[in-house]
């Protein structure tokens, strides 16, 4: 008597395919049921009631008191490539208006378009090439920058003063969040 996989050839390859299918669905569940939850999220996409560490901690303990080179709006893009070639800048730069307060971010992909293109670098100023200013003041939350950061793409925000007209204070960066909620994690589980 024959047995029965051998009136259908093809059957033990068709179970093989369909368990390692299965187990590969299995494990992209699993690995996307733990990016949600390291997020913060539930399945469903809401947000889980974790305590927000991040809350607690503001800006004014953490942010750079070293005004970085800015630009003017009204700068060439030749006067722009004279400030890169002659000082150690990291982008984004702050754009700042006459009166010297912010009005733009000048990142590298906002003036890729123009300031290699020796045709076009002399028609552009630098108002032309920055993209919206993001700010924070010292008493901001690092939770509220830290969603600045997500939905502006920035590397670096200014942190401007909200008592003197939006005076230019410093900056804070990415990293630096990044290295408050360690120390404050830290400092959790000490106590």
């Amino acid at each position: 008597m024959n047995p029965f996989w051998h009136n259908f050839p093809h059957l033990p390859t068709l179970v093989f395919c369909l368990g390692v299918a299965g187990l590969g669905l299995a494990w992209r569940y699993t690995l996307a049921r733990r990016q949600t939850a390291r997020r913060g999220l539930s399945r469903g996409g809401r947000r889980l009631p974790i305590p927000d560490i991040l809350a607690e901690v503001d800006v004014n303990s953490v942010y750079h008191r070293v005004v970085m080179p800015v630009i003017r709006e009204n700068s060439t893009a030749a006067e722009l490539r004279r400030l890169l070639a002659n000082e150690d800048v990291l982008f984004p730069l702050t754009v700042v208006d006459a009166a010297g307060k912010p009005a733009g971010i000048l990142t590298m992909g906002g003036i890729r378009p123009v300031y290699f293109d020796d045709a076009q670098h002399k028609l552009f100023l630098v108002k032309d090439m920055a993209t919206p200013l993001v700010t924070c003041a010292p008493q901001d939350s690092l939770a509220s920058v830290l969603r600045k950061f997500e939905e502006s793409n920035y590397s670096r925000i200014p942190v401007v003063s909200r008592d003197r007209d939006g005076d230019l204070l410093g900056y804070i960066q990415y990293q630096d969040i990044m290295v408050a909620y360690e120390t404050e994690l830290a400092r959790r589980r000490r106590t």
